[in-house]
């Protein structure tokens, strides 16, 4: 490299090293790689008086959004920079996704609730709490796939809010239907 020209630009992708996307919105990625630069054309790492090592800076540029990118660098022996990064969810994507998970359980108990009160005839038993509750089923769904960062099926939220709701949601609606089936007309408030 002459001292006209610009330095040399390596774009790469890093593999992370530890990480599970099951446990998100709380999932955290850590992933650290090695760097040298080397006078000459030779590319391997060779520790002679021909082939100095180089001074050198490492930017690190993400277009991950929705995570924290921390990192840390330190000098080896020979010259090689090694540089570590942990990634998390943003404060705000978790706190989002951790909104979604209550409110699906809020409305899970909501329509547990009022398929209680009509089995249990405190309420009579009325046509559009079965459009409701079958409106529901699909409202939850597209609800869970606005989470931040679009995280696949099967993680945290999955199988501790949105699954346990759809099935609480799904039994009302059920309840409601064989109600209607098995109670007589008059005693069904209609």
């Amino acid at each position: 490299m002459t001292g006209d020209s610009p330095p040399t630009v390596a774009a790469v992708e890093i593999d992370v090293s530890k990480g599970d996307v099951s446990n998100y919105p709380f999932d955290a990625y850590t992933a650290g790689f090695l760097a040298t630069a080397v006078a000459g054309a030779d590319r391997t790492l060779v520790e002679a008086a021909d082939q100095p090592v180089l001074p050198f800076s490492v930017t690190g540029l993400s277009n991950v959004s929705g995570f924290s990118l921390d990192g840390s660098a330190s000098e080896g022996a020979s010259g090689v920079g090694a540089v570590a990064f942990t990634a998390e969810r943003d404060p705000n994507a978790r706190t989002w996704a951790t909104a979604m998970m209550a409110i699906n359980w809020l409305l899970a108990a909501g329509a547990v609730a009022v398929a209680l009160s009509v089995i249990l005839s405190q309420r009579a038993w009325e046509s559009r709490y079965l459009a409701w509750l079958g409106s529901m089923l699909f409202a939850l769904s597209a609800f869970r796939n606005t989470a931040p960062g679009g995280p696949p099926i099967g993680t945290f939220p999955d199988f501790y809010a949105f699954f346990p709701a759809v099935t609480l949601v799904m039994l009302s609606l059920t309840s409601l239907i064989v109600t209607f089936l098995v109670r007589p007309r008059d005693q069904l408030g209609l």
